[in-house]
Formats: structure tokens, sequence, C-alpha cells
């Protein structure tokens, strides 16, 4: 069996119900949370975030996932990054995805993390085989039809002011069935010994 063969045999074993990403820390979640929350009229349940790898593995495999990625990222000091450009993704139909972005550029650390990540595994391909590669986002709101994608995209360029923070750790998240997305654990960058932002949760509480 060849090294392609692998990887599309573990392709096969990823789940649609758990991803790899950066979750936003505490007090910028909240922010983000109500901007959501504007469109959907809903409590936000799912923490915002910035998706590295999706799909991802089985449960039953996060704690040797969590070993293989304290390994691989020894060596990536945290960095900081700025979250301030509003976008979308539009759809044929018209509708699509309202998102605000974090800026890369020069540094390309978010870039070399996600790079850096997939090295691991590299059968998590969906994010970077996308049009224009890798595109790290927040999903803001989901819109149905052009002109209320228009009009999202006009209000967030008006009030949005961004923020930036230190990202400092990476999560596994995960989903039972039709709950919400919850954090199931917390692999940080380098050699930070700083008290995380979120702490693990055995996958096996729904």
């Amino acid at each position: 069996i060849n090294q392609e063969e692998v990887r599309n045999t573990r392709a096969n074993e990823l789940i649609r119900s758990s991803f790899l990403a950066i979750v936003l820390p505490p007090e910028y979640k909240q922010i983000v949370s109500e901007r959501i929350s504007f469109y959907t009229n809903k409590p936000v349940t799912n923490p915002p975030h910035v998706t590295l790898l999706d799909p991802f593995i089985k449960p039953e495999l996060f704690e040797e996932a969590t070993f293989k990625l304290r390994q691989a990222l020894k060596d990536v000091e945290p960095f900081t990054i700025r979250v301030d450009h509003v976008g979308c993704f539009r759809k044929r139909n018209g509708g699509g995805v309202l998102w605000i972005q974090p800026d890369d550029v020069p540094s390309g650390k978010l870039a070399e993390l996600q790079q850096k990540v997939m090295s691991v595994y590299p059968e998590c391909v969906h994010v970077t085989e996308m049009k224009g590669g890798y595109n790290p986002h927040i999903t803001v709101a989901r819109l149905k039809k052009r002109a209320g994608l228009d009009r999202a995209l006009e209000r967030e360029r008006q009030l949005f002011e961004g923020f930036e923070f230190v990202v400092k750790e990476i999560q596994i998240l995960y989903k039972h069935q039709y709950c919400a997305y919850k954090i199931r654990e917390t692999i940080p960058l380098g050699m930070n010994i700083t008290e995380p932002h979120y702490e693990r949760v055995p996958h096996y509480q729904p």
C-alpha cells in the first residue's frame, strides 16, 4: 500500500461531527456571539472559531491526536492576529456566508499553523481544496437571499471595529448527535504554560 492509498483510507474514516480550530478567547467570543445572534435571533451554542481542519477524526482518537499535535506544535510560538476584515462567500442563488476574517499578511503565521497541523493529518485536505485555497474566517451568518447578504455586509462593515488576540492554543471540537459542538481537547502552542482559555472535556460527556 502506498502513501496515497493510506491517506485515502484515513480520509474515509473522518467524521463531520469533529473539527480542529482556534476558538476565540472568552472576551472576544462574546463580541462575535452578539453579532451572530443578531442574525439568527437565537443564543449562540457553537463557539465562534477559525477552522483549521474539518472534517476531523473520531472521538476515540482525540487523546492520540492531542499527543501528536503537541509534538508537532512544540516549536510553534504563540502569535498575535487581528480580526478586522468583513466579507462573504456568495452562492449562485444569491445568498451566502457572511464572515469576519483575521489578517494573516504579512506574517503568514496562521497559514503556517494550518499547514503544520495538516502535516500531522494530511488526509484532512477539505479546507485547502476549496476555491482559492485555505481561507481562514469566522462565520457570522448564513443568509439565503442576495439582498439580505448585501445589507448584512454593509451593516457589519460600518459597525465592526475589529479586535486582536494572541493565538496560544488550538482546540478539538466535537458534537454528539444533535447536541452543540463542545471543546474536547486543548493543545498549547510552543512551550506555552499559561492557563488555557478552555479546559479539556472527556469525549464521553454529551
